[in-house]
């Protein structure tokens, strides 16, 4: 450890002026003066790693809730975060980006050219908007959430097909260690379907609005700073259940889930309607 100049000044004089039967007491000056400068050093380390950490990377995970004729419908997003927040949580950030704040008193609608606002463009007005929430993975305590109206429902003035009827889409592949991301939106319109399954070219192009915004890095300006979210494909960590079942979660750290995560594809449109069975009368998502 060295002595700022200051703390030897203080220190020569001290053993000038005291004689030396009192070198006890010289000593137990320096080792608390010595102690009391690692303490401050310390503090100052401390903080900068504070500050460091709130600029890091974050895995943030985005949920749409919605339903159709009795079912449940989710979809779900990956976003990496940088930046440092300063009013706002990242998870409030990533939603006022993906265009989640609905304007119940003027326009009635979600911002233009935000993710919500074409995928709403896309759904038949039987498809009611419930909630959507964001969370920071790690830790989860950086949560938000938005309750919707009844009146934020998709926006095409048409029947919709059953529930299990989507809207594919699917991204481009950056890595063979990482599967293609998949997203099926309920809520295709009889209006949609051209004949035998094929959607016309009006509603592709309504898909392909929505899969550029979903392709595209968002940002947010929060008191001067900018932070930007960048979509992820994220790789879960296989794993077996108590009774005995194949499931997937995510990695128990974050500096592991990052190196299990695609990132800089593109998102592709389906021509033809899909299917998602797990969306079929009674059971829902």
């Amino acid at each position: 450890m060295v002595l700022s100049p200051v703390g030897a000044c203080i220190c020569a004089r001290v053993i000038k002026v005291v004689s030396e039967d009192r070198f006890i007491y010289i000593s137990l000056f320096l080792w608390y003066f010595l102690f009391l400068q690692k303490s401050i050093i310390f503090s100052n380390q401390s903080q900068a790693v504070s500050k460091i950490n709130r600029s890091v990377k974050m895995i943030l995970e985005l949920v749409l809730v919605q339903s159709l004729a009795g079912q449940q419908v989710v979809n779900k997003w990956n976003y990496v975060s940088s930046g440092t927040p300063v009013g706002v949580t990242n998870s409030q950030g990533l939603i006022t980006a993906f265009g989640g704040v609905y304007d119940a008193v003027t326009t009635h609608d979600f911002p233009a050219d935000t993710c919500m606002k074409f995928i709403r463009n896309l759904q038949s007005s039987d498809v009611k908007n419930i909630q959507l929430l964001c969370r920071n993975i790690y830790p989860g305590s950086d949560f938000y959430e938005i309750p919707y109206p009844l009146e934020a429902a998709g926006s095409v003035d048409s029947p919709s097909l059953p529930p299990f009827a989507a809207y594919g889409f699917n991204t481009s592949r950056v890595t063979t260690a990482i599967r293609r991301g998949q997203k099926r939106f309920a809520g295709v319109t009889e209006s949609a379907n051209d004949g035998e399954g094929n959607l016309n070219s009006t509603f592709l192009g309504l898909m392909g609005d929505l899969a550029d915004a979903m392709s595209a890095n968002l940002s947010y300006t929060d008191g001067g700073n900018s932070l930007t979210f960048i979509p992820a494909i994220v790789h879960k960590e296989k794993y077996t259940t108590p009774a005995g079942n194949d499931a997937y979660r995510y990695y128990s750290t974050e500096a592991v889930q990052l190196t299990h995560l695609a990132q800089g594809f593109a998102w592709n449109t389906k021509s033809q309607v899909r299917s998602q069975t797990s969306r079929q009368y009674g059971r829902g998502q």
